[in-house]
């Protein structure tokens, strides 16, 4: 193996956007020749620090009329801190509620949604962030995945903390551009290697020398791990072939509503592999 120039762990906020993947359902008995039920879909990422915290909220179009998702523009949405206050999340644009929101690591936060006379709510605890300590690439002998360009393999290196549940999602910026897609998701959960030495491969690509990696280590809770790794399970299916429609993704919003709420925290570490 070969150590890439290594930099300072540095917090950062990266923005992924995932799909999240919706379903029409229909009786195979009788049809609502009208219309099917319509989702919410709320999705809010809340990174540790002093932040721009962002919530979408949106409205699925029916069955019969698909398109485009509609933005709520009329929710009233609040994120409250265990032990601490509540905080209104003022209407920005677009379906989109913003505010800058200083989040703590060690507590839980709860994020309520009233919209379309419904509440929808969701909970996420915010994980102290585990640090990098190297990546490094290795050579490879010859095998290259289908679909796959360059001669090393990148490994992240890092020292998972005792005693404890830890959940992990690994976000890759290779050349300034941010790996988004579903099906080279990466995430872990430590119970093979709880309080020990990680050393994972970084398996959605390969890599050349002179290639500028950024790679950003996100300590997720149990809730979000499900929900991610929901979405690896139904990319999976999704692009097999299957005719019957996936379900949707695990969600930890309350009342029927589709998306995500995930707290996080997170180290980086960027390099040039040489």
């Amino acid at each position: 193996m070969k150590n890439i120039n290594r930099l300072l762990p540095i917090l950062s906020t990266i923005v992924v956007a995932l799909s999240v993947l919706l379903t029409g359902c229909q009786d195979v008995i009788e049809l609502d020749l009208n219309s099917s039920n319509a989702q919410t879909v709320i999705k809010a990422s809340l990174q540790e620090g002093e932040h721009l915290f962002v919530v979408d909220i949106t409205q699925t179009t029916d069955y019969f009329n698909p398109g485009q998702p509609v933005p709520i523009d009329d929710a009233v949405v609040t994120l409250s801190e265990n032990g601490g206050e509540s905080t209104v999340v003022p209407f920005s644009e677009n379906g989109q509620y913003a505010t800058t929101f200083k989040a703590v690591a060690g507590k839980t936060y709860t994020l309520t949604v009233a919209a379309k006379g419904q509440t929808y709510l969701a909970v996420s605890y915010l994980q102290q962030a585990v640090e990098l300590d190297t990546i490094t690439a290795q050579k490879t002998e010859g095998f290259r995945p289908p679909g796959t360009d360059g001669d090393y393999i990148v490994y992240l290196n890092f020292m998972d903390p005792p005693a404890t549940k830890n959940y992990y999602r690994v976000v890759v910026t290779k050349n300034g551009v941010l790996n988004t897609d579903a099906a080279d998701l990466t995430i872990l959960e430590d119970k093979s290697f709880d309080g020990k030495n990680a050393n994972f491969p970084i398996q959605s690509d390969l890599y050349n020398e002179g290639d500028s990696l950024s790679v950003e280590l996100r300590s997720i809770d149990e809730a979000a791990w499900n929900y991610y790794n929901t979405i690896s399970s139904l990319v999976g299916a999704g692009m097999g072939g299957s005719s019957a429609a996936p379900a949707n993704p695990v969600t930890n919003w309350s009342n029927n509503a589709l998306g995500y709420f995930i707290a996080y925290s997170s180290s980086t570490i960027k390099g040039v592999i040489r």
